[in-house]
């Protein structure tokens, strides 16, 4: 299975009636440099429970910029394997220092995939369950979601028909994010849905309080990608 290529696949856009959803709209504002750059900001204790999984953060960027990168190379490695280079798109506006550290992250991931596939697949089910914060994912969306991945392995197709209908639990998920990585899932969930109704907006406060981010940072978050 290649998680990678799967949150590449989803950060496509996907008709839903007000533009949220897998891939929606709001997702592609990362992608073309729209999320505003915040401050730095000093390290916060999560207190997460003992025995949470961790991650090694990247040393040489802040914690969205790291997620913006990802996804990016997500996006652009799904795209080349499906042969999609040629489509016409909006042009992406220049965002300082891209192509470096693109470059950079596959150097790296050629040298070790697995941890960027680790997280990949932390954000693919962080965005479906947001997705069914609201309810759940019908079969015709099912099927939308898997013709607009394109080409999967039995594996890739069982994975997601099993987090498609696995009942969202947010306090195990939430504990399941490894450290360093609750800002990046508040994040996606946050872009990957419209917060429109009082169903998304409690499993958002759920969430937040499962990954033991303060009501004003999640605020900070919101304001970012605003």
């Amino acid at each position: 299975m290649n998680p990678i290529d799967i949150l590449g696949g989803l950060l496509k856009k996907r008709g839903r009636s007000g533009g949220g959803g897998l891939g929606g709209a709001l997702l592609e504002g990362i992608l073309k440099g729209g999320r505003r750059k915040s401050s730095p900001r000093a390290q916060v204790d999560m207190q997460r429970p003992a025995g949470s999984p961790t991650i090694i953060k990247d040393p040489h960027h802040q914690e969205f910029d790291s997620l913006e990168d990802l996804l990016h190379y997500s996006k652009n490695k799904h795209r080349t394997r499906r042969g999609q280079l040629a489509e016409r798109e909006e042009p992406t506006p220049e965002i300082p220092g891209l192509s470096q550290r693109q470059s950079r992250l596959q150097a790296d991931y050629e040298a070790n995939p697995q941890p960027f596939n680790d997280r990949a697949k932390i954000l693919v089910v962080a965005m479906i369950n947001a997705a069914k914060a609201d309810g759940h994912i019908s079969d015709d969306e099912q099927q939308q979601v898997l013709k607009q991945l394109g080409d999967l392995s039995q594996d890739e197709i069982d994975f997601l028909r099993t987090e498609f209908a696995r009942p969202v639990n947010v306090r195990d998920f939430a504990w399941s994010v490894p450290l360093g990585m609750e800002e990046q899932v508040y994040g996606v969930s946050l872009l990957a849905i419209d917060a429109d109704n009082l169903a998304e907006m409690d499993y958002l406060k759920e969430l937040a309080h499962g990954l033991r981010l303060t009501p004003a940072r999640t605020q900070q978050i919101h304001a970012e990608f605003s």
